[in-house]
């Protein structure tokens, strides 16, 4: 388990080569929010943004629906429970 405290953390990681069997990323941060670094991944790294799994405590940003309704990601809501997202039902 790796943890970034930062969108621009995570951007970094991901760009620098980081690999993981699954990447949980928040919606909401307040430096580089989820639909941030899905186009930053889009722009620099092709490809990579598939690789995100969107959380959130709840949509409530107009653009961020629209975001969420334009992708194939996954998006839970949380709370959620953490081995029946990585290891299924």
């Amino acid at each position: 388990v790796d943890v970034a405290h930062s969108g621009r953390d995570a951007l970094e990681k991901l760009l620098g080569g980081a690999r993981y069997d699954r990447i949980f990323c928040d919606l909401m941060m307040p430096d580089l929010g989820g639909a941030q670094l899905y186009a930053e991944l889009k722009r620099r790294a092709p490809g990579r943004e598939r690789e995100l799994t969107f959380m959130t405590g709840g949509v409530y940003d107009p653009q961020v629906a629209k975001f969420l309704s334009e992708i194939d990601n996954r998006c839970v809501d949380k709370p959620f429970d953490i081995r029946r997202e990585v290891l299924g039902p």
